[in-house]
């Protein structure tokens, strides 16, 4: 997901053909770990067609599901960042705005030439020009674009001794 930030999500899913419901994606991820990490013997275990269509179905439902909710959570995460930046440098062009005017302003009741005036005027505006391009670039670095990679699937047989 790219946004302001980009971030990388992998979801592991897990459905125990005996119960027929997803395991959470903690509890699926944990098995997964540790199945591929204490696995002696990887065979191609038989299993029934119908049952394997039914649990793939369930695993592809509940993925998009959690990928729903990452998008959302990511978003949300990305327009607060957005409100923090745009904030920010509205902050930081005000400061120089301020001191700017005042620095007219001294000019002023000097009674500085006017075109030492304008030349601060014009420093000004293009200060302002400078805050529009920045916020809409980083507007436009906002913008949400969700990816999403392949779905790799697979059986594993459980046997305890």
């Amino acid at each position: 997901m790219e946004g302001l930030r980009k971030q990388e999500h992998l979801s592991f899913g897990l459905i125990p053909f005996e119960e027929d419901r997803v395991s959470s994606a903690v509890d699926s991820e944990r098995f997964i770990g540790q199945a591929l990490q204490q696995a002696k013997q990887w065979d191609f275990p038989d299993v029934d067609a119908q049952v394997w269509k039914a649990a793939q179905q369930g695993l592809k439902s509940q993925l998009a599901i959690w990928f729903d909710q990452a998008c959302s959570d990511f978003e949300a995460r990305n327009q607060s960042l957005l409100q923090v930046k745009i904030a920010q440098a509205n902050r930081h062009f005000d400061r120089r705005r301020s001191s700017d005017q005042k620095r007219l302003d001294t000019m002023q009741a000097s009674g500085r030439r006017e075109s030492m005036l304008r030349l601060i005027e014009a420093n000004m505006e293009k200060d302002n020009e400078h805050r529009r391009h920045r916020i809409e670039e980083m507007e436009n670095r906002a913008t949400f674009t969700p990816e999403v990679a392949e779905l790799g699937a697979g059986v594993i047989k459980v046997e305890v001794p």
